[in-house]
């Protein structure tokens, strides 16, 4: 898992599995996290009633 105030990489890497940014440079000014998930990359908002561990 991966937690950040500002996640705009252009690649991120969790365990084996690889993502590319889709090109949207915009700037989203919220905590996000990014997980897997069934063998895929996800990214969603963090909310406070997000459990970490």
């Amino acid at each position: 898992m991966v937690f950040a105030l500002n996640l705009s990489p252009s690649q991120i890497r969790i365990a084996n599995k690889i993502s590319r940014a889709a090109g949207d440079d915009t700037r989203r000014p919220r905590p996000e996290l990014a997980y897997l998930e069934n063998g895929n990359i996800c990214v969603r908002e963090y909310t406070s009633q997000d459990r970490l561990l």
